[in-house]
Order: C-alpha cells, then sequence, then structure tokens
C-alpha cells in the first residue's frame, strides 16, 4: 500500500465558495490515489500552492468567481507555483471562459458537468507531461525561436515566452517534426493522450493561442487545410 508521502499531491482551489463540481472533483481525486488539500479561499490556496508544492492544482471557476482568473494570473507569475499544472473546471460550452483562462496560463480545462473517467485521464496527463517530455526531445531551435525542454523554457531572442503545459507540448511536438504536416487527430493523442475526452477543436484553440504567444515567430506554425499543422522553419 502506497504510504501518503508517495501519493501526488493535488490542490483544489474552490474560489467563490465552492459548489457541486468541486467537491465532486475532491472525492474523485481522492479515491485515485492521490493526496488531496482544498480551500475554499484564494487566498489561502495560493499560499498552500507556495507552501507545499503540489504536484497539480485544479481551480473551480464558477460563474461569480471572478477572483479566480487573479488567483491563475498570480500562479503563473510566482516564480515558485509557474510551473506546477493547473486545471480550470468551466461551465459548459463556456468558451470565453476557456480562452481567458488558456490565456492566463491554465493548462487545460474540463467543462461541467463533470465525468470522473475525463477529470482523472486530463490530471494524470497533466501530472506526468512536463517530465516524460523534457525525457524525450532535444534542444529546439528555429529563426530566433528556442525551445529547451531540459528547463521547460521558451524563448525569442532571448526573451523568456511563458507558455502554458498543453501549448508547450504541442509546440514540441511539431518543432521536433519540421516540415511534416501532423494532423489534429494525432496532436490530439500526443499532448492530451489516446484516451482522453476531449474535443478534436481543442487542437485549434491551443495552436492560436501559441501562435499568439510567439508573436511573428508564431507565422513558423502553419494550417494545412484538411489535414492539420505543421512547423516550417524560416
Amino acid at each position: 500500500m502506497s504510504t501518503p508521502t508517495e501519493r501526488p499531491l493535488v490542490l483544489v482551489i474552490e474560489a467563490g465558495g465552492g459548489g457541486d463540481d468541486a467537491h465532486y472533483a475532491s472525492a474523485i481525486i481522492s479515491q485515485e490515489s492521490f493526496q488531496i488539500l482544498t480551500t475554499h479561499s484564494v487566498e489561502r490556496g495560493i499560499e498552500l500552492a507556495e507552501m507545499h508544492q503540489p504536484k497539480a492544482i485544479i481551480l473551480d471557476l464558477n460563474e461569480d468567481a471572478l477572483d479566480g482568473y487573479g488567483a491563475l494570473k498570480l500562479l503563473r507569475e510566482t516564480s515558485s507555483t509557474c510551473l506546477i499544472p493547473v486545471i480550470v473546471l468551466v461551465a459548459k460550452n463556456d468558451h470565453e471562459s476557456c480562452i481567458k483562462a488558456l490565456d492566463l496560463g491554465a493548462d487545460d480545462y474540463i467543462s461541467r458537468p463533470l465525468k470522473s473517467r475525463e477529470l482523472t485521464l486530463r490530471l494524470k496527463t497533466s501530472l506526468s507531461g512536463p517530465r516524460r517530455w523534457r525525457m524525450n526531445s532535444a534542444f529546439l531551435s528555429a529563426g530566433d525561436l528556442e525551445v529547451d525542454p531540459i528547463a521547460f523554457t521558451v524563448s525569442i531572442k532571448g526573451r523568456r515566452v511563458d507558455l502554458a503545459l498543453m501549448e508547450f507540448k504541442m509546440l514540441c511536438l511539431l518543432m521536433s517534426r519540421p516540415g511534416e504536416v501532423i494532423s489534429r487527430g494525432e496532436l490530439l493523442k500526443a499532448v492530451w493522450g489516446a484516451d482522453a475526452d476531449v474535443d478534436i477543436r481543442s487542437v485549434d484553440t491551443y495552436v492560436y493561442r501559441v501562435r499568439t504567444r510567439l508573436g511573428d515567430c508564431g507565422a513558423m506554425l502553419q494550417t494545412v487545410r484538411g489535414r492539420g499543422y505543421l512547423f516550417q522553419k524560416p
């Protein structure tokens, strides 16, 4: 039997006072061999993240939880928490909240109502993301763009560019196969996992976010209509 210290720690921040889905998420996580910390306070959530360095954070963005976005922004701006994967819970079909959360640095999102298998798979994917990628990737560069999978950093002309975990994985995959068209389906499986219940349109959203964050270098991520995407070196 696993001891508590061997089980990955997950922090659940129930912004806006929490809700049924946040409680459900906590119940699911506690049954999946994870340690769990739960708080209804955004401020306390930030403190717990810095103090305990959880392996992942689930942030519940309730409809009235305006502080949740502030928490996400602060988690990404703080050096001790900036690399901790953050999964946000959003309302069904609330694409605006999804985009806003991704823009602020969320690594992934799950729509209500929660599905236990989806939450478990996405959480495990986030937990295995950067560590697994570092072991399988070499230093990548193209023009002014440089990606270091060992340090988990992206830079343009020496200036650091902050990417969410899923954005980073997608960029690494495309850059590692320059000039090759990679289908949306393959990107979906490689980034989220073969069993993940993720809408294929999420691929387009993440590619758009990566292009935006890379500025002029984003033009190297090209759309091949009807086929997928490719990375074209200058």
